[in-house]
């Protein structure tokens, strides 16, 4: 049986109706969360509602609609409080974006055990943050490690953060929001993969060219969390690079560069389903703000596995 959600206050078991379906008194907000923000932030312009028309999965999604405009966005929506332990937290879920340009941003807020936010309201943490998000529904990951003292968690869906204008009206969907301990256990360290790719930038993640190859884990059709270093050498003056690895839809952490003339390690974490073989089809991919060739890669792998996303 696949429980769709909860309406306890506190779910007792991972984040409660992270689907979105149950609407239980129908007042257009789905049951386990709400779409007032807490954290001292409008959103001018904005709008927030349940997708039924066009969803990303199932009957909803999470739709958010920034105006476009300096000083505008689109929304938050938050959920009910979920228990945690020191243990990190892997977040699964699914997003797009009518065009790139809004920041869209997945945040934890930590509340003590008597449900008083962390650092006075100030202890929260970014597992997805991009002006370049996907134009077509895909499953992204996010990592989390509560701070000292958290025993609780809400999860912030932002849509088109005020601090950045898209250049006119963008429409943001989230859906199938999934976060739970990481449960895995230690397998010997693969060998590294070493020289994917190289490619030419643009504005948005682009594969680098010839950059595929094929991974083999001892871990079959199940999840795996895969750790790593991007290293790329030589930025050109002028550019900001950010590099990730892709395995079908879903994608790593992302590592952002800055200094020019220099070698630089970015350390990143992909988690994604391997086949029948235990084998993962890894890209390397990068966004860069100036076209230019970029040598990427990927290096001191280690996996784990299985991991427990639901």
């Amino acid at each position: 049986m696949y429980l769709y959600g909860t309406t306890a206050a506190v779910a007792s078991t991972g984040l409660a109706n992270g689907n979105f379906e149950i609407d239980s008194d129908a007042d257009g907000v789905p049951d386990g969360w709400s779409f007032t923000d807490n954290h001292a932030t409008t959103y001018p312009g904005g709008t927030v509602a349940l997708e039924t028309t066009s969803p990303l999965e199932g009957a909803k999604s999470i739709k958010m609609v920034h105006p476009g405009g300096a000083s505008n966005g689109g929304g938050l929506v938050e959920s009910d409080y979920v228990p945690c332990s020191l243990s990190p937290v892997t977040f699964s879920f699914l997003h797009k974006v009518s065009q790139v340009g809004a920041k869209c941003q997945v945040i934890l807020y930590w509340y003590d055990a008597s449900l008083t936010p962390l650092g006075g309201g100030s202890a929260s943490t970014i597992v997805y943050s991009s002006t370049a998000g996907p134009t077509s529904a895909s499953r992204l990951i996010g990592q989390a490690i509560p701070p000292s003292g958290a025993r609780y968690y809400t999860v912030g869906l932002v849509g088109g953060y005020t601090d950045t204008n898209p250049g006119s009206s963008t429409t943001i969907w989230f859906d199938e929001i999934s976060g739970n301990p990481v449960e895995s256990h230690q397998a010997a360290p693969p060998p590294g993969l070493t020289a994917i790719g190289t490619g030419t930038g643009s504005f948005g993640y682009v594969d680098c060219t010839s950059a595929t190859t094929t991974h083999n884990t001892p871990f079959k059709n199940c999840f795996v969390r895969l750790t790593g270093r991007i290293k790329v050498g030589s930025i050109p003056s002028g550019t900001n690079f950010s590099g990730r690895i892709r395995s079908g839809s879903y994608y790593s952490t992302a590592g952002g560069m800055s200094t020019t003339g220099t070698t630089e390690h970015v350390s990143v974490v992909l988690v994604a389903p391997t086949d029948s073989n235990g084998d993962l089809v890894l890209y390397n991919q990068f966004f860069d703000s100036a076209a230019g060739a970029w040598g990427v890669v990927f290096q001191g792998v280690s996996v784990s596995g299985p991991v427990s996303l639901i």
